[in-house]
């Protein structure tokens, strides 16, 4: 079995290739191999050089009167190594992932609180919130390691180190991490499941690294978040299979690569040095999110009314009792027919403006870097479309090239202006930072190299085309951030009591930066239109194509010290608060406190009402 490389033609067009004979698959159960990994080697260099590539097959030889195998798709858990067959000879490395797992925080409610409530209601014990037993998987290429189980705490602390052993180079390409439920009485619940590109998190080359990460959080998405005793019929989000509609967590974690014999013992407590060490990620400041709402059309619910809920992380979740209430939904309004072919809510000039306060980890050295090169990649996508349409349309050689030179001149530009350094936030920034740090940078430099001598090159339009394309693509390698730990802004469109469509969108697009115009996010504080979607599970039918709701609003996301600058693009508006949200207390003994209220929530509005 030979693979090539179908852009080559020439006679080293050779990637990888596997001998095996015909009487092995023969003589193995059922005359198959069901599913198996082949390693790739070259024929030309020793088998020491190491694996070319991996190859999965399921191979059957058949016999006269033998009967026809059924061949399966493997699945995403699959245990390769073990179904990983390879020559004699050949030199796989060996190596370990040490995953440090610090603490969760954020965890939603997983069991019921019925026993709870009778504790509440006959006053016996110690009445707890935290109805989770929450514990870490880490998982890698079918192996995968456990942290301890920590009882009734949504907010745990391992504190532990997974050492999970691999052959490198692998055929994965994700780190699996999956937050589970523990449970007595049946299967073990998933709270949630993240996945750790590593490609994004490694390089290779002569100027390589090993896969590493963090310290750092990691954002956890599935199902939404509101407990229901019954069975969760988006369940399987939080297995991995699909896009996690909600926010469901965070962990700390961080994760460096070691070759060679893995250590005897696989699950380690971590030393109080790297524990105080990770102790400055924790720092919190304070955010502000306004979200200015224009319209909202195409709405498909039409018999309820309608609201629409924004939220990041679980700041301005209305259905979690155990959240700090905000100003986060529009008043709930039914849609209205526009005679034609939609429905649509009836705001006219009172515009709901939603603001939430929320508190993170100020990670702008990584995002604005980011949202420079976004920028650059979005100028140089309508550029190159630009192009295309003058030659299509037909437009004179002079013209199409006056259009071309314009192009590159701009990317050279572009590419060669500095990328922002860390300076004071270099403390906060990790091994994995100043890694992708220099990889931005030497892309950059080697796009607008490229560049450079594509516009001394005489060549046609289509060709340069072309060739500005394979830098779009080298810009969009890197316009990647592993690191992200702020969460999405989500929005809902919530009917009655229930949550029926959604959408994401990512933080850097819409944060604010005081640094640069470009490094703010390519759509901070702009009109944009967003067509929310339903939610879907991986592999499921579902005949629901049709768009919920568009909503066109202003996303505006940065420290609570910018906030003035929202409302700055708001010059042409009139805010007003219409309602007051209250802090009930009651003076028991001289001592204020929410304890022992009566008929009223601990957060209302004037009337009482939560």
């Amino acid at each position: 079995m030979q693979v090539l490389d179908s852009h080559l033609v020439r006679s080293d067009a050779m990637i990888g290739s596997f001998n095996l004979d015909v009487g092995s698959v023969y003589d193995s159960e059922e005359h198959t191999f069901q599913n198996k990994w082949l390693l790739l080697t070259s024929m030309e260099e020793s088998k020491s050089s190491g694996a070319k590539g991996y190859l999965l097959v399921s191979i059957s030889v058949i016999g006269q009167g033998d009967d026809l195998p059924i061949f399966k798709r493997t699945e995403d858990d699959f245990d390769i190594e073990t179904n990983l067959i390879q020559p004699a000879g050949v030199d796989v490395r060996r190596g370990c992932f040490n995953l440090q797992v610090f603490q969760a925080e954020d965890l939603p409610q997983m069991d019921a609180g019925a026993f709870e409530g009778m504790k509440k209601v006959l006053r016996v014990g110690e009445e707890k919130k935290e109805l989770v037993d929450p514990y870490l998987v880490f998982s890698f290429a079918g192996q995968s390691l456990e942290t301890d189980v920590k009882y009734t705490n949504d907010h745990p602390q391992w504190n532990q180190e997974l050492r999970l052993p691999i052959r490198f180079p692998s055929m994965c390409e994700r780190l699996k991490l999956t937050l589970k439920d523990w449970d007595r009485l049946s299967t073990d619940d998933y709270i949630a499941t993240g996945f750790i590109d590593i490609n994004e998190i490694g390089s290779r080359g002569d100027d390589g690294f090993l896969p590493t990460f963090g310290p750092c959080w990691l954002n956890f998405y599935g199902s939404p978040r509101e407990f229901d005793t019954f069975n969760d019929d988006y369940e399987a989000l939080n297995m991995g299979r699909g896009e996690g509609a909600a926010y469901r967590g965070r962990v700390l974690v961080s994760m460096s690569t070691e070759l060679g014999e893995p250590p005897p013992e696989d699950i380690v407590s971590i030393s109080s040095h790297d524990i105080q060490r990770v102790d400055k990620y924790r720092r919190l400041r304070k955010y502000h999110l306004y979200a200015a709402f224009i319209n909202a059309t195409m709405v498909s619910e039409t018999d309820r009314s309608v609201e629409f809920e924004v939220s990041i992380g679980n700041y301005g979740n209305k259905l979690d009792e155990r959240v700090t209430p905000q100003p986060s939904t529009t008043q709930p309004t039914n849609a209205v027919f526009d005679g034609n072919h939609y429905y649509f809510l009836p705001w006219t000039k009172t515009k709901p403006l939603i603001a939430i306060n929320s508190e993170w980890e100020d990670i702008s050295f990584r995002l604005d870097t980011l949202n420079i090169i976004l920028h650059i990649i979005a100028k140089l996508e309508k550029h190159i479309g630009h192009v295309k349409t003058c030659i299509k349309s037909g437009a004179s050689e002079s013209e199409v090239a006056t259009h071309v030179i314009k192009t590159i001149d701009k990317l050279i530009e572009d590419c060669r202006s500095p990328l922002p350094e860390f300076g004071d936030m270099k403390q906060y920034a990790n091994a994995l930072d100043h890694r992708r740090y220099e990889l931005r940078r030497r892309v950059l430099f080697e796009v607008a190299r490229r560049a450079t001598i594509l516009r001394q090159e005489a060549i046609e339009p289509e060709e340069t085309v072309d060739e500005l394309e394979e830098y779009l693509i080298m810009l969009q390698e890197i316009a990647v951030e592993p690191q992200n730990s702020l969460p999405d802004v989500v929005i809902w469109m919530i009917c009655g009591s229930k949550r029926t469509a959604y959408i994401r969108v990512p933080a850097y697009q819409v944060l604010y930066s005081d640094q640069r115009r470009d490094a703010c996010g390519l759509f901070c504080g702009r009109t944009f239109s967003y067509f929310l979607k339903y939610l879907k599970v991986k592999g499921k039918d579902d005949n629901r194509y049709a768009i919920p709701a568009m909503l066109r609003l202003k996303l505006w996301l940065g420290l609570e010290c910018h906030s003035e600058n929202f409302r700055k693009g708001m010059s042409d508006s009139t805010i007003a608060v219409y309602a007051e949200t209250y802090e009930n207390q009651v003076n028991i003994m001289g001592q204020w406190s929410d304890k022992g209220l009566l008929g009223r929530p601990k957060y209302s509005d004037s009337t009482g009402k939560l």
